[in-house]
């Protein structure tokens, strides 16, 4: 057995194992040469070797536990190379055999097959720690039996397979070589030193087991200072479960911060640790950008000790982007590539065009077309005749300088495109040379040449070659005056006499293990692996051991009650380990309510905004404008009647907008074919009416996006092509009801010989359709309608009581069975049944016209024409005239100038007016002048 020794010193960590070290050199124990050091992580090794080198000694050679069980050889195969291989072999094996892997999905795709061989990496990584292999594992009882005990048979065999393709390749699996050095042990140390690793692997435990039996010393070190009985530790120093995970953590209520949100727990965790000597430790990952980017607002630098992920910098994704680009010529993408300047520079080397060039280039061609291919985009952007405007000359000309550029550069991979962008062997930046050797390192691999040439795929490649970055983090040593944000792992190491413990939350303190799909947590004890109960009674001892070690003034515990996406947090179950008295004080404290610290900045000048000029006569109105100055009569006018707009954005796809004109337009046709046909339209069957709209549908789309429309574009036809397929279906109904497409798209104009006046101004507008039914005579307005969930004519025209601002605009109706206070919101349909009495009055002096939607939904289920049934005079009396009477108000406000006061935005977007509105009310973001003017009263 290990000799153990048992820290207790209320000293860090570090000091205390170097000081073991020193102390064993001293004594002639000890010869660093010759010692072998196991820490818990790549920090704690790190703050020792500081410690070490701070006396004057060299360090001795160190790892983690299972990266010391890995011999030292060149034939071992990488994370990429491994997937290689279980891809492989999955495409190799039996039917039965995925079968009982995957029950009903196998992998079929690039994607599916890398992301089936991660797993089952992670699996062998995983049975690595137990000292087991796939095809040996014993299974423990409850996995013994039916379909379990056929999985694992599958996993055994599909793992020999694994293993002869690599042999085919003359690669070797660590983890079977992990295993061959636990039984057969090669070691070039003398000495092994285990410093303090609390869950030391079960595979460990039969590595040293064989290192004693060659008589090689082993010294275990156990961390302490909670002078706890050695009985509360196992033989190899891990924290006995049932003691730990029962025994209160000595915690002081003052010592815990409840923040309101992650960006005040991150500000206030890095204040803390700026203003003293303290260290600070994320126990929450997911804090750590937040925390950065406080540290830099205080003038301070990060410092990650694991480094920054190779995914992140510029070569990477100038790497991978043009790989997928090549493949897919998508120009978002390309766009994505032009904000970085060392693409830019790949592009024309001699004459490198600026990315701010390039992306007003690209910018104008998303906006002109909304293509989505490299060569869909050079097809429409030819040259100009010498006869064009100079500034569309110059607009063009940059468009194909742009276009030419990156079409003669598909010709080259990727690889040389970096070369291109970082042309300088000397003064290419580390990331880029990193980038290169992976890239240089998979085109060697004897597994990644065969697979790319059995494939003959790029985006096999392509995969490949993200997957091997992702894999990969930058280091570099950390600066002067820089705050390193350690992990939990690393608390106990560290030297200084402060703590700030940020992110104490459930899930991540203790870490819970996710569900894995082979080995649930509920049969990992049995196997001798990892599991939630003892991660729980590993963090209840590292928590209890650093109160223990540091006076309670120098321990700051925190967590956020939501995280930065907004979403809850629950605080760690360790923050409530204290005696049955103190508990409720505890979850009161734990469950405080909390204000956020941040606030919205105060206005530092006395700047109002002002009306520019005079407000322009408004003289007539459309029934849809209406809507508009009900929602808010302040920004009726900035968009309707002062015109402002926000400024154009590049189109990736139809807004909703464009997309609801789309179906209009083919919707119209059909209307117009309908009508031609006269009575006949009421014998089309759903077939006809469907392959009739469809086929109006891909005319329209031609004609607007030509024959390659973006990729969104193209979902976006695709699910207009569902919605008119429901109409087909809803359609063929009406016609065999008898109802007659009388007319559609019928304007209303201002200047008809006849007009139709509102109050003062006169009304203009477009009607989707008119039908008259075959039989009765009755007239039926109907306005088509795209929404992405159903919305019935009640819920646009009618809100509640509380948002009224405009007493005209109040209403008591049944909505439903229930009569309530209403508000009008939206008076389209009551104006278009107006408009219909305007021109039909004999019609409609007989029976009242009926007024609905026609919805076409993402839902193609509640596609449906829906009546305004709470504007029938038999349910509710009186409401036609109150709307009529809310329009002429309206009218008579407008044509008065009266356009205030400001309503709240309702809409779920950014409203585009709020920075006139910041952190004041409108009063004090607007000049009195305007204001004044605004309320009618100077024209």
């Amino acid at each position: 057995m290990p000799e153990s020794h048992f820290f207790t010193a209320p000293e860090s960590l570090s000091q205390q194992v170097a000081d073991f070290l020193l102390g064993g050199v001293d004594a002639g124990r000890l010869d660093l040469a010759h010692t072998l050091l196991i820490t818990p992580t790549a920090g704690a090794t790190r703050q020792v070797n500081r410690r070490l080198k701070a006396a004057g000694h060299k360090a001795p050679a160190s790892a983690q536990p299972m990266q010391a069980l890995l011999p030292g050889r060149d034939d071992i195969a990488s994370p990429v190379e491994r997937c290689l291989a279980w891809s492989a072999a999955l495409e190799n094996a039996g039917e039965s055999v995925r079968q009982a892997l995957f029950w009903k999905k196998t992998p079929q795709t690039t994607a599916e097959l890398l992301k089936a061989a991660r797993n089952f990496n992670k699996l062998g990584d995983l049975l690595a720690e137990g000292g087991y292999a796939l095809d040996t594992l014993r299974l423990p009882a409850p996995l013994e039996g039916g379909f379990e005990q056929e999985r694992w048979a599958a996993i055994a065999s599909l793992y020999r397979d694994y293993l002869g393709q690599l042999e085919t390749w003359k690669l070797q699996d660590p983890n079977a070589l992990r295993l061959q050095q636990i039984q057969l042990p090669e070691t070039s140390f003398h000495h092994l030193v285990i410093a303090c690793v609390p869950d030391l692997p079960k595979a460990f435990e039969t590595f040293v087991n064989q290192l004693e039996s060659r008589s090689i010393p082993v010294d275990l070190l156990v961390w302490n200072p909670t002078k706890a009985d050695e009985r509360d530790f196992d033989r190899w120093g891990r924290p006995v479960e049932k003691t730990w995970n029962e025994r209160a953590i000595a915690i002081q209520d003052q010592q815990i911060h409840v923040a309101a949100s992650a960006r005040d727990e991150a500000r206030r965790s890095a204040r803390q640790t700026i203003a003293g000597t303290a260290s600070l430790v994320v126990a929450d990952p997911k804090q750590q950008a937040l925390l950065a980017s406080e540290l830099r607002a205080l003038g301070r630098q990060p410092y990650l000790p694991e480094g920054k992920p190779l995914i992140r910098c510029e070569a990477a994704k100038i790497a991978l982007e043009w790989t997928e680009f090549v493949q897919s010529k998508d120009l978002r993408r390309l766009r994505r590539l032009l904000e970085l300047p060392a693409f830019c520079r790949a592009l024309d080397p001699e004459n490198p065009i600026t990315p701010a060039d390039a992306l007003r280039a690209m910018d104008h061609l998303l906006g002109e077309t909304i293509a989505g291919h490299l060569d869909a985009a050079w097809a429409a952007s030819p040259a100009l005749p010498e006869h064009a405007p100079p500034r569309d000359q110059k607009i063009r000309a940059g468009v194909r300088r742009l276009l030419g550029t990156v079409r003669a550069l598909l010709a080259h991979p990727a690889l040389e495109v970096l070369e291109r962008a970082y042309p300088g062997e000397d003064e290419r930046p580390e990331s880029a040379k990193r980038v290169l050797q992976i890239g240089r390192e998979l085109e060697s691999s004897p597994a990644v040449r065969q697979t790319s040439k059995e494939k003959r795929q790029d985006a096999w490649s392509a995969q490949i070659f993200a997957m091997a970055i992702r894999a990969e983090s930058l280091q570099s040593p950390a600066e002067a005056d820089t705050v390193t944000l350690n992990g939990w792992l690393e608390a106990p190491w560290l030297g200084e006499s402060g703590l700030v413990l940020c992110g104490l939350i459930e899930g991540r303190l203790p870490q819970s293990l996710d569900g894995d799909p082979f080995l649930p947590d509920s049969v990992r004890p049995e196997l001798g692996l990892n599991h939630n109960t003892q991660r729980l009674a590993r963090d209840a001892y590292l928590l209890s051991s650093l109160l223990a070690s540091k006076q309670p003034e120098e321990v700051h515990l925190s967590f956020s009650k939501y995280n930065s996406d907004g979403d809850p947090n629950r605080p760690s179950r360790l923050l409530f380990r204290t005696g049955a008295e103190q508990l409720p004080k505890r979850t009161l404290h734990l469950t405080q309510p909390t204000a956020a610290t941040t606030a919205r900045p105060k206005r530092r000048t006395e700047w109002r905004w002002q009306l520019p000029e005079a407000l322009p006569a408004v003289k007539k109105i459309s029934p849809t404008q209406f809507e508009s100055y009900l929602a808010c009569p302040f920004r009726f006018c900035m968009e309707k009647v002062l015109r402002y707009e926000r400024a154009p954005e590049s189109a990736r796809e139809m807004d909703a907008a464009v997309f609801g004109n789309l179906i209009h337009r083919a919707l119209e046709n059909f209307g117009l074919e309908a009508i031609r046909a006269g009575q006949r339209m009421l014998s089309f069957t759903e077939q006809e009416i469907r392959e009739r709209v469809q086929q109006l549908l891909q005319e329209a789309a031609l004609e607007q996006f030509g024959p390659q429309p973006a990729p969104a574009v193209q979902v976006q036809l695709a699910n207009a092509a569902t919605r008119l397929n429901a109409f087909a279906r809803v359609q063929a109904s009406c016609f065999a009801e008898g109802w007659l497409i009388l007319d559609v798209e019928r304007r209303l104009s201002a200047d008809d010989d006849n007009p139709l006046q509102v109050g003062p101004l006169k009304l203009s507008g477009m009607i989707d359709r008119i039908e008259q039914h075959a039989e009765t005579g009755a007239l039926r307005i109907m306005d088509y309608k795209t929404f992405s969930s159903l919305k019935k004519p009640a819920q646009t025209h009618l809100g509640p009581a509380s948002h009224n601002w405009l007493p005209a605009a109040q209403v008591e109706l049944t909505v439903g069975r229930r009569h309530s206070p209403k508000t009008w919101t939206n008076l389209q349909l009551p104006l278009y049944r107006k408009i219909l009495e305007h021109w039909y009055p004999e019609a409609t002096q007989s029976a009242p016209p009926e007024t609905a939607y026609f919805v076409l939904p993402s839902d193609p289920n509640e596609t449906g024409i829906y009546p305004f049934e709470e504007l029938s005079e038999n349910l509710n009396p009186g409401a036609y005239t109150s709307a009529l009477d809310c329009a002429e108000a309206v009218s008579q406000a407008i044509a008065e100038g009266i356009f205030w006061p400001p309503q709240p935005f309702r809409n779920n977007w950014d409203d585009p007016l709020a920075p006139l509105f910041v952190n004041g009310t409108p009063e004090d973001s607007i000049h009195p002048d305007t204001i004044v003017q605004l309320k009618g009263g100077v024209r």
